[in-house]
């Protein structure tokens, strides 16, 4: 058959495996012992894993004989994708003050008044506001939950405004 002609140095124990459109032949199988069809999206697979080899845009244009072998022996199952970890929040500045016009007042992890029945307060996940009404933090609208730190500025409705800083103690390094 021409199957068996075009692999001429075929033996009993070699395997062939085939891309699912070559298993659409009828009789392929037949012909071919040890024929194994891919799965549908292997060769995909197999290029995504081998591109570093196969795209090499430094050099001239070549046609590829050979590939590496990535390890493994035989068929894979596909491996999902781990799932991205969940991107953590930027760490936030230190504040130990509220700072308004040119006057600082230390911040109680309690809570600290701030007027129009705003507070701000301290958690395990750091400072907080809590209140009702409209409130901002740096030009937009607090969200609740929200963790505020040194720099950040709070703006209430009446134009009230604060800035949250750190003071350090004398002789301390700046960073």
């Amino acid at each position: 058959s021409a199957a068996t002609r075009a692999l001429p140095g075929l033996q009993g124990g070699d395997r062939i495996i085939a891309d699912p459109v070559a298993g659409l032949l009828p009789g392929l199988a037949q012909q071919l012992p040890g024929l194994e069809i891919l799965q549908a999206d292997s060769v995909r697979q197999a290029l995504e894993q081998q591109l570093d080899a196969l795209v090499q845009r430094g050099r001239a244009l070549s046609f590829v004989t050979a590939l590496p072998a990535l390890g493994g022996q035989g068929p894979t199952e596909a491996t999902p994708e781990p799932e991205p970890a969940a991107p953590r929040p930027p760490p936030v500045a230190a504040a130990t003050h509220l700072l308004q016009g040119h006057r600082a007042r230390p911040l109680a992890a309690d809570g600290t008044s701030l007027g129009q029945g705003w507070e701000l307060f301290r958690d395990a996940r750091g400072w907080q506001l809590r209140g009702s009404g409209a409130a901002q933090v740096n030009d937009a609208p607090y969200r609740a939950g929200q963790i505020l730190g040194g720099g950040d500025t709070i703006r209430l409705d009446d134009g009230a405004s604060w800035r949250l800083i750190e003071v350090a103690a004398r002789g301390e390094a700046q960073g």
